[in-house]
């Protein structure tokens, strides 16, 4: 009798506890959940003259409350600073700053310099514009050499409005495509601005994000023979959940390939994956074949049924590849390699076989994206790059027609230096001789105009 007591007071004991649980428990599912976190990064045009007051950023204004965090990592904040922000879009529409990171304005470009002035002070021409080095300027050649021929890595300030003025500049490798980061000044559907450098838009151009004045932007161009640059991928620093091109990310083995080359479809995991010569593709770590472990970011779009028919696959939903980077491959590689200079034999017949560029030997296979193809001929400037198997032959994943254009537009002010700009020394050897191995970013308010964009 007393053991069934015991086991009763037990029973009742437990309901109690678990109907305690379930009290807590059940407003808190049926709440309404929390709305996702917006993220962009842009251009502050007004700060709050006082607390609790809201910010202007890119065009959108955030309100703010106690729990609002502020992280200042360039001194305090003011008009024409940057910032990346976190934001709640309210039922109301409007936006609620999470976070608020302000950060130094600063224009970055990775190209090849193409001209600089005898002394080092003055118009550089890089990657296609002209940048001013002045007494401030920090030069690194740790990580390459920094002059006509070579890649460069600049850090730029815009001042004033159409100049810019370089605070930082380091020697790198080469690579297959100029980039550019700034703030997005303008756009159209030929054209969008980034810190007062233009980049051309095509119907070919992937465009990831909605562009909006004031947002930041980042685009990975072609420079053309005549010194403009031609986008292949822009992007507009704005993400926001449940957008109406829903942007994804995943890692996956590469299942099967297009039969001509790395554009059409690629099936990854399962996925159909859409490939296009905008597509920016790094092989650094790999060679793109079947049995590849890549990471594939990009966005989703409706018209899955219809290329999955096309692929002669099936799969309900198709992922547009912005950038695809290979993490592995089955065939491995020694090293990277990178060298330019001019074209001493290339296959009589098509691109594909053995190039002899520099006095370096090296393989066009369908893994080798080419850039301006068609001009190439015997004793022309070209550069490439790719992987050294573990059987030293040395396979191009790019190889491109080297451009030898002049400057662009002058900017309308002259930086005044004042003294020889400090220069980090660093090897001075040239890499078109010697290869080796190397070290190796839904639309906001819906207010605003919309930009190009695609299916």
């Amino acid at each position: 009798m007393n053991r069934q007591s015991r086991a009763i007071r037990w029973l009742i004991a437990s309901a109690l506890l678990l109907a305690t649980v379930l009290w807590s428990v059940l407003p808190t599912l049926a709440a309404p959940q929390t709305a996702l976190d917006i993220k962009f990064s842009g251009v502050i045009t007004a700060v709050p003259a006082a607390a609790g007051e809201p910010w202007e950023i890119a065009g959108q204004i955030l309100a703010v409350n106690a729990a609002t965090r502020v992280r200042l990592t360039c001194g305090p904040a003011a008009a024409g600073t940057w910032a990346d922000v976190t934001a709640q879009r309210q039922a109301d529409d409007s936006l609620l700053a999470l976070h608020i990171a302000v950060r130094p304005p600063e224009v970055r470009v990775k190209g090849p310099v193409v001209f600089k002035p005898e002394g080092g002070i003055g118009a550089w021409g890089i990657a296609g514009q002209t940048l001013w080095v002045t007494a401030e300027t920090t030069i690194s050649q740790r990580g390459g050499p920094v002059d006509v021929g070579y890649w460069v890595e600049v850090y730029a300030v815009e001042e004033p409005a159409g100049t810019l003025t370089v605070s930082r500049l380091r020697g790198i490798e080469l690579q297959e495509d100029v980039e550019v980061f700034g703030a997005l000044q303008a756009f159209s559907e030929t054209s969008w601005r980034l810190s007062s450098i233009p980049v051309a838009v095509t119907p070919e151009t992937l465009i990831a994000g909605e562009p909006q004045v004031g947002l930041l932007a980042h685009a990975a161009a072609l420079l053309q023979a005549d010194g403009t640059l031609l986008g292949l991928v822009v992007k507009a620093l704005w993400q926001e959940p449940n957008s109406g091109r829903p942007q994804v990310q995943f890692t996956g083995t590469v299942q099967s390939l297009p039969t001509g080359g790395l554009n059409g479809h690629w099936q990854v995991d399962g996925r159909d994956v859409e490939v296009t010569a905008s597509t920016t593709i790094g092989q650094a770590k790999g060679l793109v074949e079947v049995g590849a472990q890549v990471y594939v970011t990009g966005w989703q779009t409706a018209e899955g049924a219809a290329a999955g028919r096309i692929a002669g696959v099936q799969t309900a939903e198709r992922t547009v590849a912005v950038q695809i980077s290979v993490l592995s491959s089955p065939s491995g590689s020694e090293a990277n390699f990178h060298l330019s200079g001019t074209v001493e034999a290339r296959p009589g017949n098509g691109d594909m076989g053995t190039w002899t560029i520099a006095g370096q030997q090296v393989e066009v296979t369908r893994q080798t994206r080419l850039h301006g193809a068609e001009q190439i001929r015997l004793g022309e400037p070209v550069e490439a790059g790719g992987l050294q198997q573990q059987n030293g032959v040395r396979i191009a994943t790019w190889l491109r027609t080297r451009t030898q254009s002049g400057p662009g537009p002058q900017p309308s002010v002259t930086p005044q230096p004042s003294h020889t700009p400090s220069v980090t020394p660093g090897p001075s050897h040239t890499p078109s001789v010697t290869p080796g191995p190397s070290g190796t970013p839904g639309g906001p308010n819906p207010t605003r105009t919309p930009g190009p964009g695609k299916p």
